[in-house]
């Protein structure tokens, strides 16, 4: 039976006035609502659209090229595989009640076997435009061509009569899609209040929510990601690499979103606009919020924005689209920010594969050949919402970074590859365990006793003698109490780490070399120094005490090397940043100036070491100036006696006296002593030692404090995945890498970026050190003053009260850390026209060791720039401009702070 139609269906607007009735199944086109057995199902836009067209056809047999033109329009990129899951969904909605209607003609198509009815719809329809036709309200906008499926009629391409401008239409008609339009021009608002204006979203411009048909209206934005990529002879003619970028823009702007508390909830090809930029590459634009939310209802109230088809996370929303919907979604659970990763994990599948057409089904893995993109995708797409990345911004940064990743993989690999050689020729013939391959050359090159504080130790004895036997210890102690924990039937474990095996070898020390002292003091401290490398403070100063006790057997011949291991415990009591650990510092280093100077000539040495300590000490204390005569001292001393420091040794002296200059703004001075010391560590050691990567990342902080960011940023993160590598992911010197680079995107306004890296520290850094440790909070305190400046106030607020609350109770009132933290805190405070809470924070901060702290000679002209900006917000307009002329020109120079410097202007204006 074909169709009946009450109306003629010549006239316009036929398709969608109507309600078909096929057996259990109704259908009413102006609602666009799908009903079986009267019981609302719910469904995705093509497979509705699909059965649209069929019962336009009633019994007669549509082809799939027929209803691939019907759904997606002329599409010559769509194949007949969508079709194929248009359909399966269709038949998954429709249930067992209604799916018998549909039948597969073989060869041929589909058609509908039960009768076909139709009535008119309750409600007349709205709108039943052609090409040509004027937009209603806005006569001056001509409706050019459908850019949605043909059947809905409803989202259309016009321009403007005189401008020739492009701009996107998209109607509604009924209560329940007009909901859908309402929620999309809200979700638009918060993001750009929040985010403001930006490439990388449409933004909509001007809606009608009054009277039938209702709209909204945005820019154009380039045609949808398959159309573009079809232009482009398909997917597979893109280079990876190109794939992958456009992937990570997606993910960058995804993280936008979230930043601003804006979930999309309908992450898709189709909703993705891709345009060709100035610089001819493509630019992508997300679009269609329309089944997105809020993660925070509240900043809508707080934005001044009303509420119009919103619904925070436990609310409901549109079904989004299967293919990309994460399972707990699928499930009944709530959409949140992970199921928004979840789907850039199915879209970062079908890039890499090159068909935006397949699903993230069971054995997915064997399409992916790089082992890094299969993690990256598996990290995304984990079907446990828990084990996904923890944002959107974390796989941008793994595709940004995929060629020093693949680098840092193949060095990892070599590295192993001949320490598995190493490991084989010393342990032949004994079982092994993974970490066993890392301790042998670690051991091998990291404990050898060949620098001064192993076979210096031994000064004042029959060297030839002591060395053979210190050789043949160290040999011991390897094969057997170390390496020979590679036999389960010794250590008792199956899976003891490198780390683990190390501190239970050391217990083995005392026992092998109870009646020689000098030598179990140098293991002993050979394993602190190489626990201090790792950033494990507390594995390290066991081991330096049990060195120092070690010596101190010795008597008067190991007083030197007890004096001197102390003060090397010092200096890595310093830089630990561990509750109590400077108090420890200041205690040793004072225990020791008299014992040194009782050295007298005997131990020169020991001299250069309580100077560097002493400036170490200075330093982290905020005295900079001192530090830097410190260091410089040190260093002088260790150049006069190149038979005690070898090049590398004094040369990393020279590192920390340049250091000084950095943070005290010297940047001539630092940046020349800095490029000098990279060419000779380069020449030296090469590139991947740890103190080369040291003087790169020193380097970029040149560059960041003289207005160099944009030129920074590669540098760094070329490095990083060396840094990982060579330190470890959770290292002190990783994280202040990642610390750089957060400073970095700060100056190149790139906030939720910066606070990525930040939030990324602070995990590392509270696991590593504790929530208590200067790197820690001092961290948390940067991640407060990104959340301000990039629009996040209250909960910049949160976190810099957190950060200071911290500091103070781990450091005191005086430290600069706690400074800091207090005046990020009064920063946000003012963003957010708290200021009487704000002006006694500030006036508790010293600009000055700031200025130092932060290698930012501007630091005290924030301060008073925080203080105008209070002034004018509490009225007082006389004082805030005479704090704005104290400011005079400090942020027009290219390397302020952008956000400062906007702030100038805008108090200014």
């Amino acid at each position: 039976m074909g169709i009946v139609p009450s109306t003629p269906p010549a006239e316009p607007g036929f398709e969608r006035r109507s309600v078909f009735r096929a057996g259990a199944v109704q259908f009413d086109a102006s609602r666009l609502e799908l009903l079986v057995d009267g019981q609302r199902r719910a469904i995705e836009a093509k497979p509705l659209a699909l059965l649209h067209a069929l019962l336009l056809r009633g019994g007669a047999v549509a082809g799939k090229r027929e209803l691939i033109e019907a759904v997606w329009g002329n599409a010559d990129h769509i194949s007949e595989a969508s079709l194929t899951t248009a359909m399966s969904k269709l038949r998954t909605a429709l249930g067992e009640r209604g799916r018998d209607i549909i039948e597969v003609v073989p060869g041929s198509g589909y058609r509908i076997t039960a009768p076909v009815e139709v009535a008119a719809a309750r409600d007349a329809l709205a709108f039943a435009f052609r090409p040509g036709d004027t937009v209603p309200g806005r006569p001056q906008w001509r409706l050019e061509r459908v850019l949605g499926p043909a059947l809905l009629n409803d989202v259309w391409l016009a321009r403007h009569g005189k401008t020739r401008e492009a701009r996107v239409f998209k109607f509604a008609d009924s209560d329940a899609r007009l909901e859908t339009l309402r929620r999309e021009a809200t979700l638009s608002r918060v993001l750009h209040a929040t985010l403001g204006a930006r490439d990388d979203l449409v933004r909509i411009v001007e809606w009608n929510f009054d009277t039938r048909p209702y709209f909204i209206e945005s820019p154009f934005g380039g045609a949808d990601l398959p159309a573009w990529a079809a232009a482009q002879g398909g997917l597979p003619a893109l280079p990876l690499v190109q794939r992958l970028a456009m992937l990570s823009q997606v993910a960058r702007t995804i993280a936008a979103a979230h930043g601003a508390g804006v979930l999309h909830s309908d992450i898709k090809p189709g909703n993705i606009l891709v345009e060709q930029g100035g610089d001819g590459a493509p630019l992508l634009r997300l679009v269609d919020f329309g089944a997105g939310g809020l993660s925070d209802a509240a900043r809508l109230a707080a934005l001044g924005i009303s509420l119009q088809g919103v619904r925070d996370e436990a609310g409901e929303r549109g079904t989004g689209t299967l293919r990309y919907m994460a399972p707990e979604v699928l499930a009944g659970g709530a959409p949140t920010t992970a199921a928004d990763i979840y789907a850039l994990g199915v879209l970062l599948y079908q890039l890499v594969t090159g068909d935006l057409s397949k699903s993230l089904a069971v054995g997915w893995e064997a399409d992916i050949d790089d082992d890094l993109l299969r993690a990256d995708i598996a990290a995304a797409a984990a079907g446990d919402p828990a084990r996904r990345l923890e944002s959107a911004a974390a796989l941008a940064e793994r595709l940004d970074t995929l060629a020093a990743r693949r680098a840092a993989q193949a060095l990892q690999a070599g590295a192993e590859a001949r320490a598995a050689a190493l490991a084989r020729q010393v342990e032949r013939d004994r079982m092994r365990r993974p970490w066993i391959i890392a301790a042998a050359l670690s051991m091998a090159l990291g404990l050898a006793l060949s620098t001064w504080f192993g076979v210096r130790a031994l000064h004042d004895r029959d060297e030839a003698r002591e060395r053979a036997a210190l050789a043949q210890a160290v040999n011991n102690f390897l094969t057997e109490d170390l390496l020979g924990r590679g036999n389960p039937a010794q250590s008792g474990r199956a899976d003891e780490t490198l780390m683990g095996a190390a501190e239970a070898a050391e217990a083995g020390i005392d026992r092998r070399l109870g009646n020689e002292p000098m030598e179990a003091g140098a293991i002993y401290l050979s394993l602190a120094r190489a626990f201090d490398s790792r950033s494990a403070p507390d594995a390290a100063r066991n081991a330096y005490d049990h060195a120092i006790a070690a010596f101190s057997r010795a008597g008067a011949q190991g007083r030197a090397d007890a004096i001197i291991a102390r003060l090397h415990e010092a200096s890595m009591e310093v830089v630990s940043g561990q509750p109590g650990s400077m108090a420890r510092a200041r205690a040793d280093i004072a225990a020791a100036r008299p014992d040194v100077a009782g050295l007298g000539t005997r131990r020169p040495e020991a001299e250069v070491w309580l100077a560097a300590g002493g400036a170490m000490l200075q330093m982290l204390g905020g005295d900079v100036r001192a530090a830097q005569a410190g260091f410089r001292r040190a260093a002088d001393l260790a150049d006069t006696m190149p038979a005690v420091f070898d090049e590398g040794t004094r040369l990393t002296l020279r590192q920390h006296e340049a250091f000084t200059y950095l943070r005290l703004g010297e940047w001539d001075e630092g940046g020349t002593m800095v490029a000098d010391l990279l060419r000779r560590r380069l020449a030296l050691n090469g590139p991947l030692h740890t103190s080369t990567l040291q003087l790169e990342m020193n380097q970029a902080q040149v560059r960041i404090a003289t207005g160099q960011a944009a030129a920074a940023l590669p540098d760094l993160n070329r490095v990083y995945p060396a840094y990982v590598a060579v330190f470890g992911a959770g290292h002190a010197m990783t994280l202040q890498l990642l610390a750089t680079r957060a400073e970095a995107l700060g100056h190149l306004a790139r906030y939720d970026d910066a606070l990525a890296d930040e939030l990324t520290i602070y995990q590392r850094a509270t696991a590593q050190l504790g929530d208590h440790s200067y790197m820690a909070l001092g961290t948390l305190a940067d991640a407060a003053n990104s959340r301000c400046k990039g629009g996040h106030a209250a909960e910049g607020v949160d976190t810099a009260r957190t950060a200071l609350e911290g500091a103070r109770a781990a450091f005191g009132a005086a430290n600069a850390l706690t400074q800091s933290a207090a005046a990020d805190l009064a920063f946000c405070l003012i963003l957010s026209q708290h200021y009487a809470q704000a002006l006694p924070l500030l006036d508790g901060v010293d600009g000055k060791a700031m200025a130092e702290l932060t290698m930012d000679p501007s630091y005290g002209a924030q301060l008073d720039l925080m203080r105008a900006a209070a002034a004018f917000g509490m009225g007082d307009r006389a004082l805030g401009l005479t704090l704005l002329h104290k400011v005079g020109t400090v942020f027009e120079r290219k390397e302020a702070d952008p956000y400062m410097r906007d702030w100038v202007r805008r108090l200014g204006s």
